[in-house]
């Protein structure tokens, strides 16, 4: 049986598979040190921050202005036991909370999923059918949006804890 990947090598691994293309994904080292006049220097983004930190090019459709715009990824990498600290899964909740693709991945197939635009945005209408544009037209008003859900939801128990929804407690912010 081979032996299980680290989670440095896991991380490395997804970053090369998927910091391409669309998507740039750098390394947010995080720590302290202990400079040469004795002063303590912390670095990385924050306490609990995701181990690959970066951004995803997201295409707004011509309903939502038709502007490219770049959408903040933070993926924590994990062993397949790895456990997920609270400040981790505080960190990644608020990123998800405020628009961003936040998950803990313990291979290159779940990064590349959490990658993936996970929903299409919808055709607003009218309630006739119409689509939003064609009721502006005909005088119904400004179009309305349909909303761009950033978020992911899992099914499978075992990984539940690994992604956030709106309805848990942000301990960073309360």
């Amino acid at each position: 049986m081979a032996s299980p990947h680290s989670e440095y090598e896991i991380q490395q691994r997804i970053r090369l598979a998927c910091g391409h293309g669309p998507v740039r994904l750098w390394r947010n080292n995080t720590g302290a040190l202990v400079d040469q006049q004795g002063r303590q220097v912390r670095f990385g983004l924050c306490r609990g921050s995701s181990d690959l930190i970066g951004l995803r090019s997201l295409e707004v459709t011509p309903e939502l202005v038709g502007q490219q715009i770049a959408q903040f990824v933070a993926l924590e990498i994990k062993t397949p036991h790895g456990v997920v600290s609270a400040e981790q899964r505080a960190f990644l909740h608020l990123v998800e909370q405020l628009g961003g693709v936040a998950a803990v991945c313990r291979s290159i197939e779940e990064a590349e999923q959490s990658l993936a635009v996970t929903s299409q945005l919808r055709q607003a209408t009218d309630g006739s059918g119409r689509t939003a544009e064609a009721a502006q037209a005909a005088g119904a008003g400004p179009p309305r949006r349909a909303p761009l859900h950033t978020g992911f939801e899992t099914t499978d128990g075992d990984r539940d804890s690994d992604h956030w929804t709106s309805s848990q407690a942000d301990p960073l912010l309360t």
